[in-house]
């Protein structure tokens, strides 16, 4: 896809921006940034692309947004857990106690701080599963202070021989959704995989998927036209302990995970109003 206001550069592109700007095109191309009509005041030529852009240009949703619709009383316990700890690790309570800071300013500080917290272990993630990508691709790791996090985690990987690890593919579903998936191959029905930054643990009580993840595998091996697969998510520790636990999905629970998913996308149509299948079938026909 090009625009024809400037031919020579790409109409939409991976880059960043939140799983709300998450869309891929028919042809599995990511979608995440749209060119501006004309350059922005800071000079940025891309924006992140929105639901007007989708139905424009008939773009699928991703499993990320798709997921968005469905309640996720695990990542708001996660969330209530880091506004206990901002509170705890600040000044605000005392302040409060002693008069010195009223209720309102000590609440938007600890809100502050909470939100630090939750950003941090999201960039810490970030860049272990970066630093997963380029190991598998044979490249340096682009995060270096991060790579004992996420160095079990290679291991294993290369452990599976003669394998082809695809290293964030991306792919599209006949249903009008797309992702990109962390590690996969194809062989013997093929191995998808998932890849979770997580506090420290206790090895006698490891890691465990919530239900958000078992759909997203679910969804993913869908995408990939690879039915059968094996899903797991593969936790690594977002301290540097080195710690690696692979969780495989029962079969039973990948198909629970598929009907959940298909009928969050159902909503998503309706809540939205807009339906990439419909698009593309009109498009098809004229």
């Amino acid at each position: 896809m090009s625009n024809a206001t400037s031919p020579d550069m790409p109409l939409f592109r991976l880059g960043g921006g939140s799983e709300k700007s998450h869309w891929y095109s028919r042809d599995a191309q990511c979608a995440y940034e749209v060119l501006r009509a004309k350059p922005a005041k800071d000079g940025s030529l891309y924006k992140p692309t929105t639901l007007r852009e989708a139905k424009l240009h008939g773009l699928y949703y991703s499993v990320s947004d798709v997921l968005s619709v469905a309640a996720k009383p695990q990542i708001e316990t996660w969330k209530a857990s880091n506004l206990g700890d901002a509170y705890l690790g600040s000044l605000a309570g005392p302040l409060v106690w002693t008069g010195a800071l009223d209720a309102k300013a000590a609440k938007a500080i600890t809100a502050e701080l909470a939100d630090g917290i939750g950003a941090r272990a999201r960039d810490v993630g970030t860049m272990g599963h970066a630093n997963i990508e380029a190991a598998l691709r044979g490249d340096s790791p682009p995060f270096p202070r991060y790579w004992d996090n996420v160095a079990a985690v290679v291991r294993w990987m290369q452990g599976w021989h003669q394998v082809d690890w695809r290293v964030e593919a991306a792919a599209v579903h006949p249903l009008g959704y797309g992702c990109r998936v962390d590690a996969y191959h194809a062989m013997d029905g093929g191995v998808v995989v998932d890849f979770k930054g997580k506090d420290d643990w206790d090895d006698k009580k490891p890691p465990t998927p919530y239900d958000d993840n078992i759909i997203q595998l679910a969804a993913n091996r869908m995408a990939l036209g690879l039915p059968q697969a094996e899903c797991a998510n593969v936790f690594f520790a977002r301290e540097a302990t080195g710690k690696c636990h692979v969780h495989w999905i029962p079969e039973e629970r990948l198909q629970w995970g598929w009907e959940m998913f298909k009928a969050l996308l159902v909503v998503k149509k309706l809540q939205t109003g807009y339906d990439p299948v419909k698009y593309w079938q009109a498009a098809d026909a004229a």
